[in-house]
């Protein structure tokens, strides 16, 4: 009659089954291996790779490949660009707590990109990444805060939200917290502090800093007024493309404030401004009949070649140039 195994046979067995289950039950352990040579592919602009390697580990478990993933559909990288994928993955992403995708959640429900705006909705996506220390969530839930989006109006929360989001090296988040600062809203007013939450706000490459730093050194707030330091503050904002700097600028020219009255600097930066502001219609043609015809045309060809130099406020997701045809090589059709 049959008895089963030996005991060493069984032992064997018993072995191998051990094993069966670890290879079923365990990790991937490529999945965070693969996700770092997805992000290395992303970098260097070999988006076929990339895609390859991250669609391969969601199922996997990874929500960090749900992530960069999302990403790629929001940035039309080796694949179609489509918002409603992209929207997909970032819930995805979220779900598994990664923190930037639900403050991209966030971001889509307070604008209604991609979904019904509805400030509630991003309140509690927000307040997810916020819960993670999230920069970007921590000053967008302070902005519901200061302003009553979705939450109950509250300064003080919204100058620790900002203070914290500053912490951790958010610009904007020092501008909003300045601005707290200069009137005193949620804190106590101080302009000398307003003044350094701007400066440093400069440090982190803001260009609308500049132009706040300088309407300070320009009525004296919380610094010694010095006119023409707020002109060269006022001047790096403008030559970024801050059209309000642009506008103040020119009237400053136009006056002689912080140097000699320069009508032709006035009329370019009125012209410069006219692209995106109508006040500067308002005063161009009062500053233009100061000018010769040949200045005229001079300064008109000048302002027509402006390019803004510097970076505008940092979003979740950066804008990304398009493929090239080495980059889309490997990638689905259509992308």
């Amino acid at each position: 009659m049959y008895e089963g195994p030996s005991p060493l046979k069984r032992r064997g067995l018993a072995g191998v089954a051990v094993l069966l289950c670890w290879l079923v039950l365990a990790p991937a352990p490529t999945a965070v291996a693969d996700t770092g040579a997805a992000l290395e592919a992303l970098s260097t602009g070999a988006y076929a790779r990339a895609h390859r390697l991250l669609a391969a580990e969601p199922a996997a478990g990874s929500s960090e490949a749900a992530y960069w993933l999302a990403t790629m559909y929001d940035r039309g990288q080796c694949v179609v660009m489509d918002r409603a994928a992209a929207l997909s993955w970032y819930r995805k992403a979220a779900e598994g707590g990664i923190a930037r995708a639900e403050t991209a959640l966030g971001l889509a429900y307070e604008t209604g990109d991609g979904v019904s705006q509805s400030y509630d909705a991003a309140a509690e996506w927000y307040g997810r990444a916020a819960a993670q220390k999230e920069p970007v969530a921590l000053r967008h839930l302070g902005q519901f805060h200061r302003d009553g989006s979705g939450v109950r109006i509250d300064p003080e929360k919204a100058a620790r939200l900002f203070t914290e989001s500053a912490e951790l090296g958010d610009v904007e988040a020092n501008r909003h917290l300045a601005y707290l600062y200069y009137f005193g809203s949620g804190v106590t007013r101080d302009l000398g502090q307003a003044a350094e939450l701007f400066r440093r706000a400069i440090s982190l490459g803001s260009i609308e800093a500049e132009f706040d730093l300088g309407r300070l050194y320009y009525r004296g707030q919380g610094v010694e007024r010095e006119p023409a330091a707020a002109l060269n503050h006022i001047e790096i904002a403008a030559r970024g493309g801050f059209t309000r700097a642009q506008v103040f600028l020119a009237h400053m020219y136009a006056r002689g404030e912080g140097g000699p009255p320069n009508s032709e600097r006035a009329y370019y930066w009125l012209l410069v401004a006219l692209r995106d502001n109508a006040e500067a219609q308002l005063h161009r043609d009062s500053v233009r009949g100061m000018l010769t015809a040949e200045q005229i045309d001079a300064v008109e060809q000048e302002a027509a070649e402006f390019v803004p130099q510097g970076a505008g406020e940092p979003g979740a997701v950066a804008p990304a140039a398009g493929p090239t045809a080495a980059a889309q090589e490997g990638c689905p059709p259509g992308g």
